[in-house]
């Protein structure tokens, strides 16, 4: 699992392959991912995933820049921006994307804020879900796009290991 800090969310990363879990812990700083939607790909981040849209951004640049901390970020492009994807779609990567919470009450914030975007009448026709919350255990996402994403709580070595000066 790829992992980075963050202050309130610490970090995503793609999951290839089972084995890569046990190697260590690499900084991903920017995950570009082309989007059907920017307006759906702004609320899923930013409602639901409780990440931060870079306020730094010029309006003219061709894609949506999605804070998750202070060193990394998802860049989302999206067809109103750039042609191709309206006939290409959205990119599906391999594996998940994990999103660690620094605690219980961020990632249970998340994960309810993902279950009532799913609800919402924008995300009727997205492929947006939210699987069971079992507790102690990651909760899977597919965001309106069809990536896979798991939410956890940060463990105490991960906590205890990364602060958010890092």
């Amino acid at each position: 699992t790829l992992l980075g800090v963050v202050p309130n969310l610490w970090f995503f990363g793609v999951l290839w392959r089972c084995e890569m879990a046990a190697t260590g812990l690499l900084l991903l700083e920017h995950f570009n991912l082309n989007v059907a939607s920017t307006k759906l790909a702004e609320s899923f981040f930013v409602q639901g995933l409780k990440c931060c849209k870079d306020p730094f951004r010029a309006a003219k640049i061709k894609s949506m820049h999605v804070d998750v901390g202070p060193k990394c970020q998802f860049h989302t492009a999206g067809p109103e921006f750039e042609a191709y994807i309206a006939e290409e779609g959205s990119q599906i990567w391999r594996g998940s994307l994990t999103v660690v919470y620094k605690d219980d009450s961020d990632f249970n914030s998340a994960v309810q804020s993902c279950r009532e975007l799913a609800k919402a009448p924008d995300f009727a026709a997205s492929k947006l879900s939210v699987g069971p919350d079992q507790r102690g255990l990651p909760v899977a996402i597919t965001c309106p796009f069809g990536n896979s994403f798991l939410l956890r709580v940060a463990s105490l070595e991960e906590r205890d290991g990364l602060g958010p000066e890092s």
